[in-house]
């Protein structure tokens, strides 16, 4: 049996039962599967050496992305799903097992992916433009052919009246999205965001997964969407990957049903609320339950009780 057929044959909540026959959600995924693979994550393990000897930080982690496909990663803190982006990127090494992208084994950073990170990670001293051209100019491009390239993922992120702006000059929200033109100006198969919206208040983080979506739809790529926050994984993906802890590894992907395209009315649906359900049920279900095991300390002489 493959593990597709397996996931088919997993036990869900009764509002999910009806969407797994929905014809909908069959063509949307008939057409996902369809498509090429971009990228193969096959069997791979990270070990780190730790105080106390090797700690496994992944374990025979394997899935697939296709063409166009956006997954989302999720999954307890200390699960790896940084790790396991920084690995596709090339900015780290596996232990075992390797990483494909297109057929070749990804054996470093290179032009076919990109990251954009959660922390602002663009140079002070260049205005949003120049940080766009950073990536062209770094590959031998002239700077006339960097700024003419370049020009156009600064429009595409909403931000040309902002060309000649310092970092510093920007919202949080806009700082992200001059990481993301400066991520696709070199046009890579692979987007890895590692909670690139984790430090945003709500209503900017809601904006930014508009801008995302939009910009997704236009733009020939493949997106790996590391997060914690479970609404935004359901609001995000194609498919959703939930990692378990210690050590990382894969519990189950799960297919998101919830309709495209999709808008912040969404959130209150049945679907959205069912699989977001069903993602915590499995996060919790590997999270073991320590909270009744922790040492309590009174740090208060007072009388009342809060409960």
């Amino acid at each position: 049996m493959s593990a597709r057929e397996a996931l088919a044959n997993l036990p869900l909540p009764p509002l999910l039962q009806p969407h797994r026959q929905s014809a909908a959600a069959r063509d949307r995924f008939a057409k996902i599967y369809s498509r090429p693979v971009v990228l193969e994550v096959e069997g791979v393990t990270r070990t780190f050496t730790g105080e106390s000897g090797p700690v496994r930080a992944l374990e025979r982690l394997s899935f697939q992305v296709h063409r166009r496909e956006l997954l989302c990663v999720i999954g307890p803190s200390g699960c790896g799903k940084s790790t396991i982006g920084r690995i596709i990127a090339g900015l780290d090494e596996p232990s075992g097992g390797r990483v494909v992208v297109d057929g070749n084994e990804v054996r470093g950073p290179g032009r076919d992916r990109g990251m954009v990170f959660q922390g602002y990670t663009l140079f002070p001293w260049r205005t949003v433009l120049e940080n766009v051209m950073f990536g062209l100019e770094l590959a031998g491009k002239g700077k006339a052919a960097a700024e003419s390239e370049a020009r156009p993922w600064v429009d595409m992120v909403g931000l040309s009246a902002f060309a000649n702006a310092y970092p510093h000059q920007l919202s949080g929200g806009m700082k992200q999205r001059v990481a993301i033109a400066r991520a696709l100006v070199n046009l890579p198969r692979i987007l890895i965001m590692d909670e690139p919206f984790g430090a945003l208040d709500a209503q900017t983080r809601a904006e930014m997964q508009a801008y995302l979506i939009q910009i997704w739809r236009n733009v020939e790529v493949s997106i790996v969407f590391i997060t914690h926050d479970l609404d935004e994984a359901v609001y995000l993906s194609d498919r959703i990957l939930v990692m378990g802890a210690n050590p990382g590894r894969l519990l189950e992907t799960v297919e998101n049903w919830v309709p495209r395209p999709r808008e912040p009315g969404h959130l209150d649906s049945e679907l959205f609320v069912a699989t977001k359900r069903r993602l915590e049920s499995l996060i919790h279900r590997d999270r073991p339950q320590v909270v009744d095991r922790l040492p309590i300390v009174r740090m208060t002489m007072a009388g009342d009780d809060v409960e």
